[in-house]
């Protein structure tokens, strides 16, 4: 898992408790609500002509506004087309619209006006100051509405409580906001670390993957994305390919020049594939004098041109070693992969291919379908 996936992945688990934590709510404000008119109900604590009235501004328009917010964001949530930057946003608005809900409908008690600000809180842990800075413009704007409806419909409060209440509100706010802020700031100091970490353990495992002389990907690195691409033709139509260079008459190079002159050519032929194939992602240095490239989702011609133009670009590179009518050639056998295969018989085709390719004359490639 890489540093993106690794962040999808913790956005992911805190959307789905965040909506969880929303679903419940309204499980538990509605269970308390029904209770309260029932309780109001049977100890005739409620006229009966205000039943109904009860019931629509208690329980029905404010349950039809969560419980409509909360299944589209619930299956927003589900959609591939959404950022996952844009679905932190929704499931936030969501708990911020439960909580004002609340503190707009079920205010019989004063403290329910301060419900908004935990969703300032909880905006935190996604990382993201804009969605903070929103969430707490929303709320205070929400704050103002529901302490303006809370005054209109109890009466029995003096001036005095009124401004108590309503100071301690702001208050809670201002300092939600603010401590958001410093929470905010502690993961991002955090999460850099973490990325930090990250990277140099990349850094670290890439070196132990890295070849050497060449600066390619090394045998054992082939064996595992040899792996990664059978499983990915397992499970697509997508056509994979390999292709095993083998250099020609590298021996007598050696015996003639020396290893230092060798090991100019090997270095010479990497940076060739380097320049060719765009870097050296899928580019491995099997053995020896041996090479592997592989290719996925490219047609047998695309392949079959990138090979002939690494193949003509080495044969033209010449060394100041040798002399002036000596090249360096080489012989390339391309195998498709063929489902069922093993990662071995995957490679022997692709080497009966360059042996093929040497029985022929050398300085070719021969393509096995």
């Amino acid at each position: 898992m890489n540093f993106s996936e690794y962040k999808i992945s913790f956005f992911k688990r805190w959307q789905h408790r965040i909506m969880k934590a929303c679903w419940s709510l309204f499980c538990i404000i509605l269970t308390v609500e029904t209770s309260v008119l029932l309780y109001y109900f049977f100890n005739n604590e409620i006229q009966p002509e205000e039943i109904f009235h009860y019931i629509f501004l208690r329980i029905i328009c404010p349950s039809s506004i969560n419980f409509t917010m909360l299944l589209i964001t619930s299956i927003l949530l589900n959609s591939e087309k959404i950022s996952i930057i844009i679905k932190n946003y929704l499931v936030m608005y969501s708990f911020l619209l439960l909580m004002t809900v609340a503190s707009i409908f079920h205010n019989r008690y004063p403290v329910v006006l301060i419900l908004p600000c935990t969703a300032i809180f909880l905006s935190s842990l996604l990382a993201d100051k804009r969605l903070i800075n929103r969430v707490f413009i929303i709320s205070m704007v929400t704050f103002v509405i529901s302490v303006f409806i809370w005054n209109m419909q109890y009466e029995q409060f003096t001036f005095v409580h009124r401004i108590i209440m309503v100071m301690i509100s702001l208050i809670v706010h201002i300092v939600s906001y603010l401590l958001s802020r410093d929470i905010f700031m502690a993961q991002q100091s955090q999460i850099h670390f973490i990325y930090d970490c990250y990277m140099r353990q990349r850094e670290l495992t890439d070196e132990l993957r890295i070849e050497p002389l060449t600066r390619l990907y090394n045998r054992t690195a082939y064996e595992a994305a040899i792996n990664r691409y059978i499983k990915f033709a397992a499970e697509s139509n997508v056509p994979v390919m390999q292709a095993l260079i083998d250099l020609d008459n590298f021996k007598e190079i050696n015996d003639k020049y020396g290893h230092a002159s060798g090991d100019a050519v090997l270095i010479s032929l990497s940076k060739s594939i380097v320049k060719i194939f765009g870097g050296n992602r899928n580019a491995f240095r099997y053995g020896g004098d041996e090479f592997v490239i592989l290719f996925r989702d490219m047609t047998f011609e695309q392949v079959q041109n990138l090979i002939d133009k690494l193949r003509y670009d080495f044969e033209c590179t010449w060394f100041d070693f040798m002399d002036k009518e000596a090249r360096c050639t080489m012989s390339i056998g391309i195998a498709a992969y063929h489902k069922g295969w093993d990662s071995r018989q995957w490679f022997e085709a692709a080497d009966h291919a360059v042996y093929n390719a040497k029985a022929r004359g050398k300085n070719q490639f021969v393509l096995t379908m």
